[in-house]
């Protein structure tokens, strides 16, 4: 028969484990929405005009996209995310004019059409990542 002290010890485990699961995976979520945020930053080097804030992070609309279709504010929106690529129009290796003609637009047909899958191309665009489209 199983003692009432092992069942107890048993049960004292698990819930540390639980709380210490609900801790971790808590504060990982914080630290990846901090690492956005400040991705964002870096990556537009100014503040832009957003028309929500949600959880400190901006909401574009697709008119602020659209706002956003000169060579010195190259916003463009691929997967219903909002990138800032202005300053990667001038070290694309496919030229200036292929990233030119993605800002204020939804891009996400030429992105895919060009790189598909392509992780390199993925992992490049995520790093000028600036906010979720707001429909």
């Amino acid at each position: 028969m199983v003692s009432k002290k092992i069942i107890f010890a048993s049960f004292l485990l698990i819930t540390i484990f639980l709380f210490l699961l609900y801790f971790l995976n808590s504060n990982t979520s914080k630290l990846t929405q901090e690492n956005k945020i400040s991705s964002n930053s870096e990556n537009t080097g100014k503040k832009q005009a957003t028309t929500e804030i949600k959880n400190d992070l901006k909401i574009y609309t697709f008119s602020d996209v659209e706002k956003g279709s000169t060579k010195e504010n190259c916003l463009t929106v691929i997967e219903n995310k909002v990138y800032n690529l202005t300053k990667w129009i001038n070290k694309h290796p496919g030229g200036a004019e292929n990233i030119l003609r993605l800002c204020g637009i939804d891009g996400t047909r030429y992105f895919k059409n060009k790189h598909g899958l392509d992780a390199n191309a993925i992992s490049k665009l995520e790093s000028f990542f600036v906010s979720e489209l707001k429909k």
